[in-house]
Formats: C-alpha cells, structure tokens, sequence
C-alpha cells in the first residue's frame, strides 16, 4: 500500500495466526497543542491550514467553531451551514477519490487519474461560491453565498460522482434496498465499486471481518470527555473501543441492519454515504444546519464535526484570550486504537484466508479508512 504523506501520523498492522487480534499500532504526530498554546484565537486559526493535508477542511472547521465558541463569538446560521456544506464537500471528494483510486488497485487495475481531476477543485470552488475571497475557516469569518454558483459546483460534483462511482443516478442507486437490487447493480454497471462488490461476494469474503458494531454516535459524553483527555484511547474505555466510521454514522440504514457488519457491509455505507452527500449539501444551502459545538463554558468548548472518516473532535481551552489547552482526537485515534475495530476485524484473518489474508485486510482497513497511511504485514 503507497504510504499516503500527511501531518497526522501513521497505522502499522501485524496479522496474527490463530484468533487473537491483530496487533494495531497508531502512530500520532507531533504534539498539535504544543504549537498552538499561547497563541490567540486568531493566531490558531492562521495556523491550522497549514498543519493538515488530510481532511484540512474539516480540522479547520472544527478548529474554527471551537475557538469562536470559545471565544464567545456566536457565528450566524448562513456560516454554520455554509461551513458545513464545505466540510461535506471535503467528505465527497475524499470518500470519491478512495472509490476512483483506490479500489481499482484491489482489482489489479491502473486507476483513471484524468478522471478525477474535477474533484479535486470542488472544494475550492464551493469555498469561493459560499465566501468569496475571504477565507471560510477564519476566526469570525461570514458567509456571503453565491447560491447559483455553490448549487453548480455540487452539481458538477454529483456527476463526477455518478459516473465515476455508481454509474447512474444517484437517487436510482438510492432506491435499490434489497440484496437482489444491489447485485442486479454490480451486473448491470462497470465502476470500480460495483465491480470490486461483485468481487469480494464472487470470494466469499462478504462476512470477513464481522464483529458487533459499537458506534461512538451511541457513547455517553462522559466516555468521549475521557478519551479528550488522554493520548492514549487504549488506556481509557476497557475493550472493545467504539467506531466511528461510514457504518457508524449509516447504521440505522435498512440495508446495514441485518447481522454483524462485515466486508460487504462496510464497502456499502461508503457508497450510502456518497448517495446522500449532494442532496445533504442542498439542504444545507437551503439553511437546514446546527452548530458543531456540544459544550461550552468559560473559555472552554468543544466542537464535533462529522469528518470524511468520521467523527472529529476539537477541544479548546482559553485564558486571557489565549489558548492555555488544546486537544485533538481524529477518527483514527477510535478506529485504529489497540483495543479499536480494526484489531477486532482483523483477527483470525490469516487463519481463515491464507495467503489471500494481506489483500482482504488490505481491504478492511480501506473500508474502516484510516485518516493515515497504514502498513498490514503478517507476522
């Protein structure tokens, strides 16, 4: 697997024989609060684009609502939304860009890298479309949107992802419930993800990977505050660690409901979640958002965002109008803990699949995503 160059660290995997759960190593970054203690609201705020290539838009907008919450800025409904859109956006593209690039390869294909080149200017695009020059994620920052202009943008998005992803509309892959419409899809169209679904049931690996879903989505506050406070997730909640993940955040769908998720189950809530992106932008447009914060006090906040790999969580503690506490937890801090889902699913892996274990773990550990690059060795 090409190591993917980011801010945010790494995720080595060790499969190991027998039952027992793959041993799972994340490898964190830098101390991001270390560079950001001590400065202002404003001073973070410059800073944070610059720390992050993967999921920018998304750190940023966390960033962001938790240093206005913070600060006692209130921003108004069109920014909240307009932001949100952004980071739906960012989801799109990201989710999208695995489907296009990534996948093709688990079917021993070269990926069509012309044909993604839309993609990568939606963000941008929608930026200027929602606030002009100015920057979406600066401290204090109002929308002024361009409704026609953002509504285009998602349009050339959506169709960008139909034809690169499902190979028809998105509301007629919508509407496809049962196992019998989904395999009619992956005979009837010839797009990575339908063809790489066919694969992996044509294998027999559909259950790979099962365990029972623990969504972060469903954890107390008081679980999340814990992990807030630790560099450590594994030394926090007793195992098994909550997911956050496209089937976390999709787990009410019909179509993910039945029986332990496994394989299968995983490769579809990341096409659920392409299906719903471009409508979920509309709405937001149409002002239908609420602020990503979830506590507030005295210089303290803490925002939530729903990022392209997850949940997202950025905390924030403010004296004298200066940062004196900041803490991040990415995705991959639940998902790839020792005691996360992905050591879970792995387990039992190379005794079950034989010399096909690195390429099915390969494909697990793209469909739970970490917001890394990861290496998967067996021992």
């Amino acid at each position: 697997m090409t190591p993917r160059a980011s801010f945010e660290g790494r995720v080595e995997i060790e499969l190991r024989r027998g039952a027992e759960p793959a041993a799972v190593r994340y490898i964190e970054p830098g101390d991001v609060a270390r560079l950001l203690v001590g400065k202002t609201a404003e001073e973070a705020g410059r800073v944070m684009p610059a720390l992050y290539s993967v999921c920018g838009t998304a750190q940023c907008h966390a960033a962001a609502a938790a240093l206005e919450a913070a600060s006692g800025i209130v921003a108004s409904g069109g920014t909240v939304a307009a932001r949100q859109c952004l980071t739906e956006m960012e989801t799109l593209r990201e989710n999208a860009l695995r489907v296009a690039l990534d996948w093709p390869k688990h079917l021993g294909e070269t990926p069509a890298i012309e044909d993604v080149r839309p993609l990568m200017r939606s963000v941008p695009e929608l930026s200027r479309a929602l606030f002009g020059a100015e920057r979406a994620m600066t401290i204090g920052a109002v929308a002024m949107p361009d409704r026609s202009a953002a509504l285009g943008v998602i349009a050339e998005a959506e169709a960008c992802v139909r034809s690169l992803v499902f190979g028809e509309p998105l509301e007629v892959w919508s509407a496809r419930r049962s196992e019998t419409d989904l395999d009619d899809w992956s005979r009837v169209t010839s797009t990575p993800s339908s063809r790489l679904l066919a694969r992996v049931s044509a294998n027999g690996w559909d259950g790979s990977g099962a365990v029972p879903l623990i969504a972060l989505e469903d954890a107390s506050p008081s679980d999340v505050a814990n992990v807030l406070r630790s560099r450590d997730a594994s030394t926090v909640l007793l195992p098994p660690l909550p997911e956050t993940t496209m089937l976390s955040r999709h787990r009410a769908d019909a179509r993910l409901a039945a029986g332990r998720p496994g394989l299968r189950k995983r490769i579809l809530a990341r096409l659920i979640e392409l299906s719903e992106l471009p409508a979920r932008m509309r709405r937001l447009l149409d002002g239908q958002s609420e602020m990503p914060v979830t506590e507030r006090r005295g210089g303290f906040a803490c925002a939530i965002v729903a990022a392209a790999r997850g949940t997202l969580v950025h905390e924030v503690q403010l004296h004298e109008a200066r940062i004196a506490h900041y803490c991040i937890v990415p995705p991959t801090r639940w998902n790839f803990a020792p005691n996360g889902v992905a050591s879970r699913a792995l387990a039992g892996l190379f005794d079950r699949h034989g010399e096909n274990a690195r390429q099915v773990a390969n494909l697990i550990v793209d469909a739970i995503d970490p917001c890394v690059g990861f290496d998967v060795r067996v021992a």
